[in-house]
């Protein structure tokens, strides 16, 4: 987790493959004065179809992990943490969001469910180790948590189940 934040996070900031894409661009089709202005001052976009979903599996594996090894919230309150000033500063400064490809907040319900499903994923997690813990004497020590985690899964089922409804369509 730590490791991912840090080598991400640290390749935002220094920002080389844009770079080298940039002198490239620059050699390759810089032909024209207008083609060169192009290259030079068109800010770059959000690819959102690799940043939405790497960012939801992170959260996903850090709801995961948490209740089985605790020490990964320190490392993802780090990672999350540098990822909150890599893309402060991106947001800030180099991308710009064109309004053709506004989605007017529909990945909201999409990251919502995204992270739901990590914590379905955590409580059924939480309810096996209840179910396979055992004592001294192999016995199982924990039938009652489990079962308590049973009810308190389909209570989540059943409460937060479908937080937003299908009907969600932008604004024209």
């Amino acid at each position: 987790m730590l490791l991912q934040g840090l080598s991400v996070t640290a390749g935002g900031f220094l920002q080389i493959g844009p770079l080298i894409l940039y002198y490239v661009k620059t050699i390759l089709t810089g032909s024209t004065p207008r083609s060169v202005y192009a290259i030079k001052y068109s800010p770059r976009t959000t690819a959102w179809g690799t940043v939405f979903p790497a960012t939801t599996l992170l959260v996903v594996i850090t709801l995961g992990y948490s209740i089985i090894s605790p020490i990964i919230n320190g490392l993802a309150l780090a990672a999350f943490l540098l990822f909150y000033f890599l893309y402060k500063y991106l947001f800030t400064w180099v991308n710009d969001q064109p309004h053709f490809s506004d989605t007017g907040g529909l990945f909201f319900p999409k990251a919502i469910q995204h992270l739901f499903v990590g914590l379905y994923i955590q409580q059924l997690c939480l309810c096996a180790l209840f179910f396979l813990a055992q004592d001294s004497n192999s016995t199982p020590s924990a039938i009652p948590e489990g079962a308590l985690m049973v009810v308190l899964i389909v209570f989540t089922a059943s409460i937060i189940g479908r937080p937003f409804s299908n009907d969600i369509s932008p604004t024209k």
